[in-house]
């Protein structure tokens, strides 16, 4: 079992500063998830704690040992790669146990170890084909059964779904996270995915241009986002952003944003009575808007009237875009919705869950 830990970690490759002062501690047997976009360093990260890359600063510790100067090999690290690396020349069998054969162990090991992992993974009746003989789903389940036939203090995964189709990636997530709770190792698991992030994470680590923006349990970054960016980057659809302004007397308290005043719930407004006159962005989820019934809306939420410009239909849900003032807006309805383009349209938002962000500092306030 091990604990990972990275303190003041920085990466140079030449003038690019790919990876920035991060500090991250990682429980035992905790999954945690490092997401972000492209560029902005978490695979870098994953590559340092796998010593496949050089630190230029900091340490990284696992199971309490500072391993800088440790090489791979010698770390207990398992790791997936996202294009899977199989040797074509090689049998399923072989590829799994390539790792075993290196590290010299008994042939009286390997073939039960193989056998244990490939049933775990359900590529049993596979072992004896070819990598060009399988699927894009088959050939990761190999590349995963090679890092856990090895019984590894710590597994690594380098988004290893990117290469799939949609339904097998929901498969493959299905499958790791069951892994990860039957075998109560230690998972690391990079990611450009938000909903991968938010399924398989105890705890996801949100980087941006080398730096950590926000890190903590998957819903925490969702109903507690700490900046614009990561109320935007979490959830899907992505939250709504329109400029606004607080305004506030007497006690009470609203955001006016194009021309319609959201009036705050008494918790709120009393948050923001010495807000008045102050510019803001006012952020949205598109699931946080509900049409209206009746004639008063529903507990701490604001009435919105407007029209309905795109429908998107989605099975479970429709997609309904609209206007607030010059800002495009998103919400999610049931699969039920009638609505169609030109349809007056109100909803009810839901103003305790919004979020109130300073242009200036990108800050939620």
């Amino acid at each position: 079992m091990a604990g990972v830990r990275l303190r003041g970690v920085h990466k140079l490759y030449g003038k690019v500063h790919a990876v920035r002062g991060v500090d991250i501690e990682i429980p035992d047997r905790a999954f945690t998830v490092l997401v972000g976009p492209s560029g902005c360093g978490k695979s870098t990260l994953l590559r340092m704690i796998a010593g496949l890359e050089v630190v230029t600063e900091g340490t990284v510790e696992i199971d309490g040992a500072v391993v800088n100067d440790v090489r791979p090999k010698d770390r207990d690290v398992a790791m997936v790669f996202q294009n899977y690396a199989l040797y074509p020349h090689m049998s399923v069998f072989e590829n799994v146990a390539f790792g075993l054969r290196m590290r010299n162990a008994p042939n009286s090991e390997i073939r039960p170890r193989v056998e244990r992992a490939a049933t775990m993974l359900g590529i049993a009746d596979l072992l004896e084909r070819q990598p060009r003989q399988l699927s894009g789903g088959q050939r990761q389940r190999v590349a995963m059964g090679r890092a856990l036939v090895r019984d590894a203090k710590l597994y690594l995964f380098d988004e290893p779904l990117s290469n799939l189709d949609a339904q097998l990636r929901d498969e493959m997530r299905t499958e790791i996270k069951r892994l990860h709770q039957d075998m109560q190792r230690t998972m690391i698991y990079v990611t450009h995915d938000q909903v991968e992030a938010m399924t398989l994470a105890d705890r996801i680590v949100l980087l941006r241009d080398g730096q950590i923006e926000q890190e903590g349990p998957p819903l925490e970054l969702y109903e507690r986002p700490a900046t614009r960016f990561v109320a935007g980057f979490i959830g899907s659809p992505a939250m709504n952003f329109a400029t606004a302004r607080i305004e506030a007397a007497d006690g009470a308290a609203a955001v006016r944003a194009g021309d319609h005043a959201f009036a705050l719930p008494p918790e709120r407004a009393a948050r923001y009575a010495g807000d008045g006159g102050r510019d803001v962005l006012l952020g949205i989820r598109p699931e946080h808007m509900y049409r209206a019934e009746g004639e008063t809306p529903r507990p701490d939420c604001a009435r919105l009237a407007t029209t309905v410009e795109i429908v998107e239909p989605m099975g479970a849900n429709t997609l309904v875009n609209f206007h607030l003032g010059e800002t495009s807006m998103l919400v999610r309805l049931d699969g039920s919705a009638a609505e169609q383009p030109g349809d007056s349209l109100a909803l009810d938002v839901d103003m305790n869950r919004a979020v109130l962000v300073d242009p200036e500092s990108e800050r939620v306030i």
